[in-house]
């Protein structure tokens, strides 16, 4: 009895998706589950019932899903935890630390956290960090206030998939204030972006930017044969191989988010077939020398 309230509580936990594994059918494993879970995902209930862990799961983690839930199911193990990607019903991506366990012959225990930030944060930092001197590594603490104003704003921003790019996409900046006022001082110039998510984006370039923060970014580069122009601000700086590297978040609204979302989805695909990107503006080695 005891067991059965402790499970009904964390089934009303808003702080991890947790859900009931029927064992004995896993083509429609999902017993029951959490409104996390379903939040998560972007699933109803009734489209949740319907899959199985394969379909939420990354297909680059199948073989590790696949051999975790074999251990519990052959009672090797009575738990296991490791991290995982998976995959929104819109195609978006997250990263989870996944607990699984046994609690009857029949049904499993499956428990998800949210750690999209923490991994992404993690790899940030050791691209950052792994080429630089102790000198370009004090710089990279520079503009520690702005960051800290920003915190807020750029985890919110993280819940998206960061797509690394292949190639990088060439891109034209200018900067703005007041949404149309040039900065002074400062001419459009070209700028490589080596990744992008639908909250933001990360970019090299030659030329330090202004230090104040009163200003915006507008992005204009095509990406699969669609022109986009994409404003926002910078929320991190550091300096790689004599190279200077941002990262901003968009400042855009959820019609624009929404069109960027399903371009990345196709990027996501042919970065994965390993294909080259169509129809886009490519950074050449003239304009990697160049920025």
């Amino acid at each position: 009895m005891d067991t059965l309230l402790k499970l009904k509580e964390l089934l009303k936990s808003d702080s991890v998706g947790v859900a009931i594994l029927n064992i004995k059918n896993l083509n429609n494993c999902f017993y029951t589950m959490n409104d996390t879970l379903k939040e998560y995902f972007k699933y109803s209930e009734d489209e949740i019932n319907r899959l199985t862990l394969a379909d939420i799961t990354h297909s680059d983690d199948l073989i590790k899903t696949l051999k975790s839930s074999q251990k519990i199911l052959n009672k090797e193990i009575p738990r296991i935890t490791y991290q995982k990607r998976y995959i929104r019903k819109d195609g978006t991506m997250f990263w989870g630390s996944t607990t699984l366990s046994r609690i009857s012959d029949c049904f499993l225990l499956y428990i998800v956290k949210d750690i999209t930030v923490l991994e992404e944060v993690e790899e940030e930092i050791k691209h950052l960090l792994a080429p630089l001197s102790d000198q370009d590594k004090n710089e990279c603490c520079m503009k520690v206030k702005k960051q800290t104003i920003k915190k807020d704003a750029s985890k919110k921003d993280r819940k998206y998939y960061r797509v690394a790019l292949r190639q990088s996409i060439c891109a034209k900046i200018h900067l703005q204030q007041n949404m149309k006022d040039s900065v002074m001082g400062f001419s459009p110039t070209n700028v490589c972006i080596t990744n992008i998510s639908a909250g933001g984006l990360c970019f090299i370039s030659n030329e330090r930017l202004p230090e104040y923060e009163e200003y915006e970014i507008l992005f204009e580069f095509k990406l699969l044969g669609e022109l986009l122009n994409l404003r926002g601000d910078i929320v991190r700086f550091g300096k790689v191989k004599g190279k200077y590297e941002y990262g901003v978040r968009f400042i855009i609204d959820e019609n624009e988010r929404d069109k960027l979302m399903k371009i990345l989805n196709n990027v996501t695909v042919i970065n994965r077939n390993l294909l080259d990107l169509y129809d886009t503006d490519l950074c050449t080695e003239l304009c990697k020398k160049d920025n």
